[in-house]
């Protein structure tokens, strides 16, 4: 019997470890937008607007983020259905990442109807980003941030040895 269960325990792990990582993070979004920059003294004010497609249909999409080098950033997604304004994705700027060609802005306490697809997080990504010009054209990509496939399987493992231990001590 004991040999079962390390088996069964051993082979659910090696389960989830193959499908866990099939559920890495997707694109959901992605477009073309226009952004704006204002450089300050202390801070970088940015937004972009434009359109966003889930793959079918056309979504309105504007974000605004206010970099501070002393205060915490703040920041707003908001991505809304074209003509009628119904939110579909909002959140709150909660970090960012800035490189030569790209600014990845992560967003946190989601709301919307397409909040539950995300998760707690969803990733911007605006790419062929000119730092060197306080506006333009730019690709975006909107994606999910999945629950690491880590986590998962440290739970598989924490709950087989519940498992074990509960049958050792009725034994």
């Amino acid at each position: 019997m004991r040999l079962l269960s390390w088996t069964l325990a051993i082979a659910a792990t090696c389960f989830l470890a193959v499908v866990a990582p099939a559920s890495a993070a997707t694109v959901a979004f992605t477009g073309h937008v226009e952004y704006l920059i204002d450089l300050l003294p202390d801070a970088v004010d940015g937004s972009a607007d434009g359109e966003v497609t889930d793959g079918g249909e056309t979504f309105d999409f504007s974000v605004f983020a206010y970099i501070s080098l002393i205060d915490p950033p703040v920041g707003d997604l908001f991505i809304t259905e074209q003509g009628t304004g119904v939110e579909i994705l909002g959140g709150l700027l909660h970090s960012f990442d800035i490189d030569v060609d790209y600014v990845a802005l992560l967003f946190g306490d989601l709301t919307g109807s397409a909040a539950g697809m995300f998760g707690s997080k969803a990733l911007v990504v605006f790419r062929d980003f000119d730092p060197t010009s306080l506006g333009g054209d730019t690709s975006v990509t909107i994606s999910p941030i999945p629950l690491p496939a880590s986590a998962v399987l440290l739970l598989s493992g924490l709950g087989g040895v519940l498992v074990l231990a509960r049958r050792r001590k009725a034994a």
